[in-house]
């Protein structure tokens, strides 16, 4: 008798797994695409262009703090760590580092900015 019962219930296992695995699927989507949004509004905000156009540039803790705000509510694990990924994922859109863009720090120390280089427009890019 035992047998039998653990036999029938394999199948409802399998119908959970299943359900627990598009679950995540679901979740895994749903990051990557709130990802995504938080980098294009990143890119798509005028304080974004006209700042990292600047002859300074702008703070790359100030990237990050973007990032951060253009993120969906319901990220609460992490953010601080999904946002300064998503920082090079920003970057990269923009263009190739020091072809594109590059980092420094005033008087070698200090906060790193980053800028484009002098001769590139944000709008070939961005």
């Amino acid at each position: 008798m035992r047998q039998k019962f653990e036999t029938a219930a394999q199948p409802d296992q399998e119908d959970h797994a299943n359900e627990d695995e598009e679950v995540v699927t679901a979740t895994v989507d749903s990051f990557k695409q709130a990802e995504e949004q938080a980098v294009q509004a990143v890119l798509n905000d005028p304080h974004f262009e006209n700042a990292i156009s600047s002859e300074k540039g702008i703070k790359w803790a100030r990237v990050i703090h973007m990032i951060k705000d253009k993120l969906p509510a319901w990220i609460v694990a992490d953010r601080d760590q999904t946002a300064f990924r998503l920082i090079f994922k920003v970057l990269d859109a923009v263009g190739p580092e020091n072809e594109v863009w590059e980092t420094y720090r005033e008087n070698g120390n200090g906060p790193k900015y980053v800028r484009l280089l002098r001769d590139v427009a944000f709008k070939e890019n961005g």
